[in-house]
């Protein structure tokens, strides 16, 4: 909500018989903390990194897929840490910003951070200290699916997707950060809306208390999830909020889907699942070369444009089974009426991004996923979310 404090000289004196170390980082039942917990019935807190900085989280109790997703399983993957399983999960209740010193930040009425790639976040994320990450790609689908189960599955969101302003309600507007009038294509360079500046219908579940800007306004890096020359590859779970999680491009931890079974196995194995184009890609500069699908085998590699299909309508080759797996992690819809979109380059590595950006317009869901960019690019419609592990 507007007027939360958000400068570590408004919240009080710290108190050393209030500190809970976590390891460098810790949790600082202030002046901040307390009415942040008491005003959103324990739906939200504030955690202090390890330079003191305050930042707001959203808490997602455990889940099982089964209450989001009917005919599914098990904890939902977000949960799983190092096999260990998690009672809770901590969200940035705002897409990540600068503070003065070039540390990220979790504040409400900032200019989210952008320009920089998915390394250079990973790396300023765990400067913050024990617990913190960005937001993978698990947590990322895990609230999804939440967003689906309480919205419902062909709910159209609402958030800065059309230059400042939703394009659906053009009433509903952000705080542009750069000063200028909400729905001004002319200057679409940067048309960022300070952090939760938007009416609480912009939040995931559309209450006061919500994941601000969970879609729309920047793109977001969300780590954990790649395509390598076509093949779908993910870190399992929630491992990359391991704080030395190896999250490179020759790391280990990437593991490939067998398309049979859904079971995760070595990258490169025989009969993974991999993403395909219906058709040849013609394309002679960036651009939509068609459609996409699930294969076992990549027959129609991009040449010099991306693949893209509304997400409701992602199916799979002939004969080619669609697991479980991909609806959990939020790369396979759960049902024919969800908004979205899905594009992919299946040349090299592609990470990752999701929920669209200022002028993706309807497209700007939480299940809009995109997979075209490499690890190395940096651009001012790109951002991140931070996550906290307790």
């Amino acid at each position: 909500p507007q007027g939360e404090k958000g400068d570590k000289g408004d919240t009080g004196t710290f108190d050393a018989s209030d500190l809970e170390d976590y390891s460098t980082t810790v949790i600082v039942m202030d002046m901040l903390r307390k009415e942040v917990e008491h005003a959103s019935g324990g739906r939200c807190t504030i955690v202090r990194d390890a330079f003191g900085s305050p930042h707001h989280f959203y808490v997602v109790p455990k889940f099982n897929l089964g209450d989001v997703v009917s005919g599914l399983s098990g904890v939902h993957p977000m949960f799983k840490v190092n096999g260990v399983v998690k009672p809770e999960i901590l969200i940035g209740r705002y897409k990540a910003s600068f503070s003065a010193a070039g540390h990220l930040q979790t504040l409400p009425h900032k200019d989210p951070a952008t320009g920089k790639n998915h390394d250079q976040f990973v790396t300023l994320a765990r400067e913050l200290g024990s617990g913190f990450s960005v937001c993978g790609n698990t947590s990322h689908a895990g609230v999804g699916l939440m967003c689906a189960k309480i919205l419902g599955t062909d709910h159209v969101y609402k958030c800065n997707n059309n230059y400042g302003r939703d394009t659906t309600n053009h009433e509903q507007t952000g705080v542009l950060s750069n000063g200028g009038t909400p729905g001004d294509t002319g200057n679409p360079g940067n048309s960022r809306t300070l952090t939760g500046s938007g009416p609480k219908e912009w939040n995931h579940d559309e209450t006061d208390w919500g994941i601000a800007d969970f879609c729309g306004n920047v793109w977001e890096w969300c780590p954990g999830l790649r395509v390598k020359n076509g093949e779908i590859q993910i870190i399992p779970d929630n491992d990359v909020m391991i704080t030395d999680a190896d999250l490179s491009d020759t790391s280990s931890l990437w593991k490939a889907i067998d398309a049979t079974t859904g079971e995760l196995v070595a990258s490169g194995s025989a009969n993974t699942l991999k993403l395909d184009g219906v058709a040849a890609d013609a394309q002679t500069k960036w651009a939509n070369a068609g459609a996409c699908q699930f294969n076992t085998e990549v027959t129609h590699a991009n040449v010099k444009g991306y693949y893209g299909k509304n997400f409701k309508e992602l199916g799979a080759a002939s004969g080619v089974n669609i697991p479980d797996i991909l609806k959990a992690y939020g790369i396979a819809p759960i049902a024919n009426d969800l908004l979205g979109y899905f594009t992919v380059c299946n040349i090299g590595e592609r990470l990752a991004l999701r929920g669209g950006n200022w002028y993706s317009g309807t497209s700007a869901t939480p299940f809009y996923l995109n997979l075209n960019n490499p690890r190395t690019h940096s651009t001012t419609t790109i951002g991140c979310r931070l996550a906290f592990l307790p």
